[in-house]
């Protein structure tokens, strides 16, 4: 323990000083002590050991149980905002995912129908190629084309499926397709 009445020259050696006593009273006072460069106090002490009134010094800085309790109250702020930021992502989130699964119930009837038109362009195909005699360049043009024109056929069907978001209609529909094209 240093005795009291050197603690001035003990503290002008350091920048940081940590104080946290049980004394009563003030330990260091703005009216018994000079900085001569920068220094940091830190008063962890209750009651206080550090004058405030040092604070106003311009090569002091003071930090106490009031500026940390001020700090912990800004962070509790900013992670209660943050909170409600998270909040609403996660409500944005929650809402895309539900609409995303209300949608893709209707992605294996989709993929059905576009296994059967792919079946049927193949046949249609082969039928053609066994009936004339194509060119290697024509039965890759055949092929394109009897695509493209099954996929333009079933575009905008496809694209009123995906938009279905009652699950009762979903339901008829599929069940409309699957007779219909025999999928």
């Amino acid at each position: 323990m240093i005795p009291y009445e050197t603690w001035r020259e003990v503290i002008s050696q350091y920048d940081i000083v940590v104080s946290a006593t049980s004394a009563p009273h003030l330990i260091v006072k703005k009216d018994s002590f000079t900085p001569l460069h920068n220094m940091v106090f830190l008063d962890l002490a209750a009651p206080r050991d550090i004058d405030i009134a040092l604070a106003d010094h311009p090569l002091i800085t003071l930090i106490n149980l009031d500026t940390l309790q001020r700090i912990a109250d800004e962070n509790q702020k900013e992670r209660e905002c943050l909170v409600k930021e998270s909040e609403e992502l996660i409500k944005e989130g929650l809402k895309e995912t539900s609409d995303w699964l209300l949608h893709s119930r209707m992605d294996a009837a989709i993929e059905s129908l576009q296994q059967r038109c792919n079946r049927i362009s193949a046949d249609s195909y082969e039928y053609l190629n066994r009936k004339m005699e194509l060119s290697p360049r024509e039965q890759k043009l055949l092929k394109k084309v009897l695509n493209a024109s099954l996929q333009r056929l079933l575009r905008e069907p496809i694209r009123e499926l995906k938009r279905l978001d009652c699950e009762e209609d979903q339901e008829a529909y599929q069940q409309f397709l699957k007779q219909l094209f025999q999928i």
